[in-house]
């Protein structure tokens, strides 16, 4: 009776056109909800099913996104960029580039523009590498160029291969990374540059382990050791040279260690400076060391050539002056205060006549050839030499007296009976001699080497040919006088005097200080004793000038060692003449000021004979000077004009006690009740005591056990120019609290922690 419309093909029956008649209509009802319900059904199915592919493209959408993610962060964190290229508009284009850590903007351009921003050198190798790739040669694209940015170039590294090619292989699309690569080339061709400095060094390098074991050696050290590099890898460096007493972990973040070592090769051995620095990789990296050995052979035939220059005579091949003064300081200082030591000044007659007749060659002939006689005829003597010109020095064994010298000095004359034969010429010469005794005439070997030389010309004024032994008397000589008055005024006028510092210490031998003293050298009189110049310059008015520039010397001296972490005092001594001027206090606070430095660092020491014309004359200036915060001490007390009156009127911090006292703790049995009360005394009336000359550590602790404050003398150091000073402060180690024993041998003396070494001090006076 109704005709059904067919539903979609899949969603329900397919029916006939036309139902049979007579079917009733539930059936008919029943048919159609079948139809209904099937169709339902395939609905939710679809739907299902669309549901599940959506979230599986999600998915994958996700999966990309966090891929790309990756892959952008990895590039972010490598510094690279990306770059392509495709064959339609052949140009190339940037996502991102960084140079210098910083990024930089690019706009698409073509090869020909990309080319303008290269370096000249390289843009045929860009070019290269850019056909052979797309030609198929090359596989990919590597290439590394200079990029111009900011001014400059910067080296990049570009990678890169084709991502798709037509029918006929032309490539159509290339994709790749771009990266600044500047840091990376710098640290390459640093790493060139070192290994071929490595290579190339005429020192000797090896790289050794920890255990000394070679990792790597240059060709210098193969040479060096005459070794292949084979036969050196792997062996211990201890076997060729001798380094057991250094401990290669104590170089680890040490500036390096240098010695000078021996070379052991066979019966062959070789000096050697050896020097070594610890290297690591990183911080966790086993260190590794670089050991560096030069072969010294030729600088040491040097230093010995340029030593023998310095103390030998070029003309007679004799000791000169500074070997002959340096020989008998240091038989002074072995033979102690017994044995006497004899000195012979000889002076050739005659030498100018031979200079005059026959020529210069033929006189220094002639000196050769008496020094050579001479030599031979003092062969007792500990040293033969030539003091300049037509003087020579003969210095006798310890222990030798007046008749050795008279004997020797017969000996010359004998020697010069007979003329000197000189090549075709026989010379007549003869032969006035002065002589000294230590330690009657000096202790010191200037002073002695100067007396000898007065004593020669004494000999020389009365009659020649004879000897005249030294005495006080020819001190007196108005000539003489004369001649060093002129120096000393020209010297004055041109600052020409040279100052020394002797190290004063606490009772820990710690140093706390130094007294400045003056010193100067002449050529015609050596080394003079400040005995001797210091009244000459008071006499003559010169003390004022003299005195100011010590003033200054010692100021610049405790700025100088303040700047090297040193809070030290240092003392001058201030003549009874300044004292008695009036600018005395200008000229001390104009050199605090001058240099930056305290008043309380400078120490000035006054001597009693400045209160001989009576304590009033000098108390208000000394007040004064104590206001402003200078240091003032009494020196030498004890000593000619000692007066109690002196320790209660005027304002002194510390007293000074003289060193015959010193001396008298071991020799008299008054010696240390007399010290003891002095001390005793300070002590009550606030002043702190210092004991000069301390030469024994007998001496020393007696003085400590006494109380005495500071303590000034040659067990603890002898004076020595003030830059010697200042670098043995430099070298000094940190002070200690406690005291501790001294260094064995004699160069050396222990002063809680700084050690100094013994200096000779200058010629021409003890440390005063």
């Amino acid at each position: 009776m109704f005709g059904v419309t067919p539903g979609p093909r899949g969603f329900s029956d397919t029916l006939p056109a036309t139902q049979p008649l007579g079917l009733d209509e539930a059936a008919q009802g029943a048919l159609m909800e079948r139809r209904i319900q099937r169709e339902r059904q395939a609905r939710k199915a679809a739907e299902q099913l669309l549901e599940d592919k959506s979230r599986e493209v999600y998915a994958a959408l996700q999966t990309v996104r966090e891929s790309e993610s990756r892959l952008q962060m990895a590039l972010w964190a490598s510094g690279e960029g990306i770059w392509e290229w495709r064959a339609g508009d052949r140009l190339f284009r940037l996502d991102r580039l960084e140079l210098d850590g910083r990024s930089v903007q690019w706009k698409a351009r073509s090869l020909p523009e990309v080319e303008q921003e290269v370096h000249p050198e390289d843009r045929e190798a860009l070019r290269l590498g850019w056909q052979l790739h797309l030609n198929g040669s090359r596989p990919e694209v590597d290439i590394a160029f200079r990029l111009h940015d900011a001014g400059r170039y910067r080296w990049v590294r570009v990678r890169g291969r084709a991502s798709s090619r037509d029918k006929a292989g032309r490539v159509q699309h290339l994709i790749g990374t771009i990266k600044d690569i500047t840091a990376q080339r710098g640290a390459e061709e640093s790493l060139r540059l070192m290994a071929h400095a490595f290579s190339s060094m005429r020192d000797g390098l090896a790289v050794v382990d920890a255990h000394w074991r070679i990792v790597e050696v240059n060709e210098a050290l193969c040479k060096l050791f005459a070794l292949a590099s084979a036969q050196l890898l792997g062996q211990s460096l201890l076997r060729f040279v001798d380094l057991g007493d250094l401990l290669l972990d104590r170089l680890i973040g040490h500036e390096g260690w240098r010695a000078e070592r021996v070379l052991v090769r066979g019966a062959q051995r070789t000096p050697v400076e050896v020097s070594a620095t610890a290297v690591a990789d990183g911080a966790d990296a086993q260190p590794n060391f670089i050991v560096a050995l030069r072969d010294i052979r030729t600088q040491k035939s040097v230093l010995a050539r340029l030593e023998h220059m310095a103390t030998v005579d070029r003309t007679t091949g004799l000791p000169n002056r500074a070997a002959i003064e340096e020989h008998i300081q240091r038989l002074l200082e072995q033979a102690g205060l017994a044995p006497e030591l004899g000195l012979l000044f000889v002076g050739v007659d005659g030498f100018k006549v031979i200079n005059d007749s026959f020529g210069h060659d033929t006189g220094d002939a002639a000196l050769e050839r008496f020094g050579a006689l001479l030599k031979q005829a003092m062969a007792a003597a500990t040293l033969v030499g030539r003091w300049g010109g037509d003087k020579f020095v003969v210095v006798l064994q310890r222990g030798s007296g007046e008749d050795d010298l008279r004997a020797a000095a017969h000996a010359v004359h004998e020697l010069l009976r007979q003329p000197l034969k000189v090549g075709q010429h026989e010379v007549a010469v003869g032969a006035t001699m002065g002589a000294v005794l230590a330690p009657r005439d000096g202790t010191v070997a200037g002073t002695l080497l100067r007396r000898g030389e007065t004593a020669l010309y004494g000999a020389k004024d009365e009659a020649r040919g004879q000897l005249r032994f030294y005495d006080l008397a020819l001190e007196g000589d108005p000539q003489r006088r004369l001649r060093m008055l002129s120096l000393l005024r020209t010297d004055t006028e041109r600052a020409g005097f040279r100052f020394a510092a002797q190290s004063k210490v606490d009772r820990h031998e710690q140093v706390v200080g130094a007294e400045l003293l003056m010193r100067w050298a002449t050529d015609a009189f050596g080394a003079v004793s400040p005995a001797e110049f210091i009244p000459l310059a008071e006499r003559v008015g010169l003390i004022d000038q003299m005195g100011r520039q010590a003033v200054h010397a010692a100021a610049r001296l405790v700025a100088r060692a303040a700047q090297a972490g040193h809070a030290l005092h240092v003392a001058v001594n201030l003549s009874p003449k300044q004292l008695l001027r009036g600018d005395i206090e200008h000229t001390l606070l104009s050199a605090c000021r001058e240099h930056g430095i305290a008043a309380s660092s400078l120490e000035l020491e006054v001597t009693e004979s400045a209160f001989v014309s009576g304590v009033g004359a000098v108390q208000p200036l000394l007040q004064r000077l104590k206001a402003a915060g200078f240091t003032l001490a009494l020196d030498d007390f004890g000593t000619g004009y000692s007066s109690l009156s002196y320790l209660q009127n005027l304002p002194f911090d510390k007293v000074k006690i003289d060193r015959s006292f010193v001396l008298g703790l071991e020799r008299s049995e008054r010696g240390p009740p007399i010290l003891s009360a002095i001390v005793a005394l300070c002590r009550a009336l606030g002043m702190r005591t210092v004991a000069e000359g301390v030469e024994t550590r007998p001496q020393f602790e007696a003085l400590c056990a006494l109380g005495v404050d500071e303590f000034q003398g040659y067990l603890f150091a002898r004076p020595v120019f003030t830059y010697e000073w200042l670098e043995q402060l430099a070298r000094a180690a940190p002070a200690r609290p406690a005291v501790q024993p001294a260094p064995q041998g004699p160069a050396a003396r222990w002063t809680g922690g700084i050690v100094l070494r013994d200096v000779q001090p200058p010629a021409g006076g003890d440390a005063r």
